[in-house]
């Protein structure tokens, strides 16, 4: 959020907040802090909203659901006050991940609504497309495959012709990732196998750490489906020397449920158990 009627103090507490809300904790929340006080003493929503939703990243970033949700939620009751709907359909979002990952679809399907419903009020085509992915992925918690399959094109037939992004190559993964669990969960092997090499093909070079552990996570579901053990217990290895406490857990939860589901289907029908499953369950 820029504004030019601030004093250059509050402008730098501003930057720093935007520059450091995924990387830096504790100075993010040092000046987010700053910000609210001094939102408060001019009466200024916009401050205190941009604060507050900032806040909501660092604790989404740091996996604490309760304070995460406590400044997300505030942010909502001052973004609506000066119409900050770009940020409001954001915050819808980040409601709607949570409350899905909290055994919640039902809510969860409303504030992903709630946030298209902003999109359109802000013109923002690209983040409701985000939002499209994130309602693909709750279809297919819930076993509605094609429902997830028609969303997960529809942000597919956008993405694909911005290429020019500069998280073309993560959306586009993402997008493959989660049809291929979508086809899976169908039946659908050979449909499945299509979504990875095009993973491979195009944009395994352009995909971050989390974006790969996922496509990982789903490949193995694959290859335990299909029967080929010998591929499957690879990819196994790859997440396992990969995974971390660090990880946006609650980015990644569907993926590492399921995960930790095969893990424990092939620990049942191995003679000798390994101990991945414990170790995943921990993160």
């Amino acid at each position: 959020m820029k504004n030019q009627k601030y004093n250059d103090v509050v402008e730098n507490w501003i930057k720093i907040i935007e520059e450091n809300c995924d990387k830096d904790a504790e100075l993010t929340l040092k000046h987010t802090k700053e910000l609210i006080e001094y939102g408060i003493k001019i009466g200024d929503d916009g401050l205190i909203a941009n604060a507050y939703y900032h806040e909501g990243i660092v604790y989404y970033v740091l996996n604490d659901g309760s304070r995460f949700y406590e400044a997300v939620t505030k942010a909502l009751s001052y973004l609506s006050r000066v119409e900050e709907y770009e940020l409001m359909a954001r915050c819808y979002n980040f409601l709607g991940i949570f409350s899905v990952n909290h055994g919640n679809a039902a809510i969860g399907l409303d504030y992903y609504l709630n946030a298209i419903e902003c999109c359109e009020k802000a013109g923002s085509n690209t983040f409701a497309c985000t939002i499209m992915i994130n309602m693909g992925v709750l279809y297919i918690l819930y076993g509605r495959y094609d429902d997830a399959i028609e969303s997960l094109q529809t942000a597919y037939d956008y993405y694909s012709q911005h290429p020019e992004f500069a998280r073309y190559d993560d959306y586009m993964v993402c997008i493959y990732e989660n049809m291929a669990k979508a086809y899976l969960c169908k039946g659908e092997l050979i449909e499945a196998k299509c979504c990875f090499e095009n993973v491979y093909a195009e944009h395994s070079d352009g995909i971050d750490h989390e974006a790969i552990l996922t496509v990982w996570t789903t490949e193995a579901m694959y290859y335990h489906i299909s029967g080929n053990d010998e591929k499957c217990e690879e990819l196994i290895s790859r997440v396992h020397n990969e995974i971390s406490e660090n990880m946006p857990i609650m980015d990644m939860f569907d993926d590492f449920y399921d995960y930790c589901r095969i893990l424990l289907e092939r620990n049942k029908e191995d003679e000798h158990p390994k101990q991945e499953g414990s170790l995943l369950i921990r993160h």
